[in-house]
C-alpha cells in the first residue's frame, strides 16, 4: 500500500512539473522542455547559453530571457511577444517573420542578426546594438530605438511610422522606401545613409545629420527641418510642398502643409527638381538657411553664403 502512494504521489509530481515548466521552471528543466515541446510561455530563461540553437517557430510568450548568449540562435517565426532580452547577446540570430510585439531589447547585441519581415511593433530596443541588422519589410512602428546604433543596417521598405529614433545613429544604412512618417529623428546621425523614395512626412528632422545622405524622391511634407545638416545631400525630386507630389510610395499621402525649414545647411546640396511649390512663409525661412554651392530646383547655384568668394 505504501508503494503505491509513493508512486502515485511521484506520478503527481511529474505531471506537475510538466504543467509548470512552462511559467516558472528553473533554468534546466525549462530549456529542455522549450527544445522538446517548442514552448515556454514565461519561463524563466535568464542568462542561459543557447549559442546556435533552432527555435523555429517556438511559443515563447512572456518569456524571460535577459543576459542571454544566443550568438546564432534561430528564432525563426517564432512568438517572441511581451518577451524580455535585455542586455542579451544575439549577433548573428535569426529573428526572420518573428513576433516580438511589445517585447524589451534595451541594451541588447543584436549585430547582423536578420530581422527580416519581423513584428516589432511597440518594441523597445533602446541603446541595443543593431549594427548591419537586417530588416527589411519590418514592422517597426511605434518601437522606441533612441540611442541604438543601426550604422549600416538594412531597413529597406521598413515600416518606422511614428517611431522613436531620438540620437540614433544610422550612419551608411539603407532605408529605400522606409515608411518614417511621424517618427521622431532627432539628431539622429544619417550621414551617407540611403532614404531614397521614403516617406519623412510629419517627421521630427531638428538637429539630424543627412551629410551626403540620399534623399531623393522622397516625401517631406509637414516634416520639421531645424537647424537640419543636408549639407552635400542629395535631394532631387523630394516633395517638401504642402501640395500633392506624384506618389510613388504606397505609404504616402498628400500631407495638409509643408515642410518647416528654418537654420538648414544646404551647402552642396543637390535640389534638382525639388518641389517646394505652395509652402508659406511661415514653413520656410530662406534668410536662416545655409547656401553655398547648393544646386537650387530649378538648376542654378547659389553661393549666396560661401564664405570665400
Amino acid at each position: 500500500m505504501k508503494q503505491l502512494l509513493l508512486l502515485l504521489a511521484l506520478a503527481g509530481i511529474l505531471s506537475l512539473g510538466s504543467a509548470i515548466a512552462t511559467f516558472i521552471s528553473p533554468q534546466p528543466f525549462a530549456l529542455q522542455y522549450l527544445l522538446q515541446k517548442g514552448e515556454c510561455l514565461g519561463c524563466e530563461l535568464e542568462g542561459a547559453s543557447i549559442q546556435g540553437l533552432n527555435f523555429h517557430f517556438s511559443q515563447l510568450k512572456g518569456a524571460n530571457l535577459k543576459n542571454i548568449h544566443g550568438k546564432g540562435t534561430s528564432f525563426e517565426g517564432a512568438n517572441c511577444s511581451q518577451t524580455q532580452w535585455q542586455k542579451s547577446k544575439l549577433q548573428y540570430a535569426d529573428f526572420r517573420v518573428a513576433n516580438l510585439t511589445d517585447a524589451s531589447l534595451q541594451n541588447a547585441d543584436l549585430m547582423l542578426a536578420n530581422l527580416q519581415g519581423a513584428n516589432l511593433t511597440r518594441a523597445n530596443l533602446k541603446h541595443a546594438n543593431l549594427q548591419g541588422a537586417k530588416f527589411q519589410a519590418a514592422q517597426m512602428v511605434n518601437g522606441n530605438f533612441q540611442g541604438a546604433n543601426l550604422a549600416y543596417a538594412n531597413l529597406e521598405g521598413a515600416n518606422l511610422a511614428n517611431a522613436e529614433l531620438t540620437n540614433s545613429r544610422l550612419t551608411g544604412a539603407i532605408l529605400r522606401g522606409a515608411n518614417l512618417q511621424g517618427a521622431i529623428l532627432e539628431k539622429a546621425d544619417f550621414e551617407k545613409a540611403n532614404l531614397a523614395g521614403a516617406n519623412l512626412q510629419g517627421a521630427n528632422l531638428t538637429l539630424t545629420n543627412f551629410k551626403k545622405a540620399n534623399l531623393s524622391d522622397t516625401y517631406l511634407g509637414g516634416a520639421i527641418l531645424e537647424q537640419t545638416n543636408l549639407e552635400n545631400a542629395f535631394l532631387e525630386r523630394a516633395c517638401l510642398a504642402s501640395q500633392k507630389c506624384t506618389l510613388k510610395t504606397p505609404a504616402a499621402s498628400s500631407y495638409s502643409k509643408g515642410a518647416t525649414l528654418r537654420g538648414v545647411n544646404l551647402k552642396g546640396a543637390h535640389l534638382e527638381g525639388a518641389n517646394f511649390q505652395g509652402m508659406e512663409g511661415e514653413y520656410i525661412s530662406w534668410e536662416t538657411i545655409q547656401l553655398c554651392n547648393t544646386i537650387l530646383p530649378n538648376g542654378s547655384i547659389s553661393d549666396r553664403d560661401c564664405t570665400n568668394r
